[in-house]
């Protein structure tokens, strides 16, 4: 018969808690929550602000999840959400309520602890570096207007911008204003109604006007000769418009006389044929008066 070896009792109970031990370890990794929330600007309908986390513990957990909040500067939560946790990092998003802008705000998250057999990660909690959710800038929509004549007023036809939030509009050159002809430059400033969220904006169309049509008459188109210089004024229509002239428009001796006029600055439009008469009178050089003493 073969010996049989037994082993001491103490020998037997070191081996088993050794044994028992490389599956039963429960090591404890504080993790630390690094929290990145993404630039917001205010928008007047509720959004997502998007935060990147690192669950930072030796080793990183492979999963979990995330509870977070956001915080205005008076440590008021106005948006809660969370996440999973993938290899130590996650992503979430927060929904941010309408019209909401400012400084100090802040994010803070807690980490659910996590098992995978050999470790236990503590719950723990970070908050992020203060941030600012900026003021944004409104859309003016302000087409480009339809040609006027010199002489039209600006009027609402003209200065007709609209804005994506309720404000107040103020034009240069204001409604009533006569512009030169030629492409002009108009502007609008725009101050909102909520300055708290959002900025006042500016925008500038171009608006062309054109020359104003002239026409040209004579005052008077028949004089009798007297002896003198005379001659017809030209009278534009519209009254006002400048304009040079060329031709005859004062003459002395009998006959037929032409001038020309052509409109110029903000007017357009000439006459080149302007025709007047001196007529023969009592007093023509080319009569001879007879003396009728005998």
């Amino acid at each position: 018969m073969k010996p049989v070896y037994r082993l001491p009792a103490l020998l037997v109970v070191a081996i088993w808690l050794v044994t028992t031990s490389a599956w039963a370890t429960t090591n404890v990794s504080t993790s630390v929550l690094v929290l990145t929330p993404a630039n917001l600007t205010s928008s007047g309908s509720a959004q997502n602000l998007s935060v990147t986390c690192m669950v930072n513990g030796s080793p990183q957990p492979p999963g979990g999840s995330i509870t977070a909040h956001l915080y205005n500067s008076s440590g008021t939560s106005i948006a809660s959400g969370g996440g999973s946790v993938s290899n130590g990092s996650c992503m979430f998003t927060l929904v941010v309520p309408a019209n909401t802008s400012g400084t100090g705000f802040y994010v803070t998250a807690s980490y659910s602890g996590f098992g995978n057999g050999s470790y236990i990660w503590s719950a723990s909690s970070g908050r992020s570096g203060t941030f600012s959710i900026g003021k944004t800038t409104p859309v003016i929509t302000w087409q480009t207007p339809a040609a006027i004549t010199y002489g039209t007023a600006l009027s609402a036809t003209q200065l007709n911008a609209t804005a994506n939030t309720p404000g107040a509009f103020v034009y240069t050159p204001t409604s009533g204003a006569i512009l030169a002809a030629g492409v002009q430059t108009l502007s609008v400033t725009f101050t909102p109604t909520d300055t708290t969220d959002y900025n006042s904006a500016t925008k500038t169309v171009s608006l062309t006007v054109n020359q104003a049509p002239t026409t040209f008459a004579l005052n008077q188109t028949s004089f009798t000769y007297n002896g003198n210089a005379q001659g017809p004024s030209i009278v534009p229509t519209p009254s006002g418009a400048t304009f040079t002239t060329s031709g005859t428009l004062s003459a002395t001796a009998p006959g037929t006389y032409t001038a020309t006029a052509t409109a110029t600055g903000n007017y357009t439009g000439s006459n080149t044929l302007l025709t007047w008469t001196i007529t023969p009178g009592s007093q023509d050089p080319g009569l001879k008066v007879l003396d009728p003493t005998p």
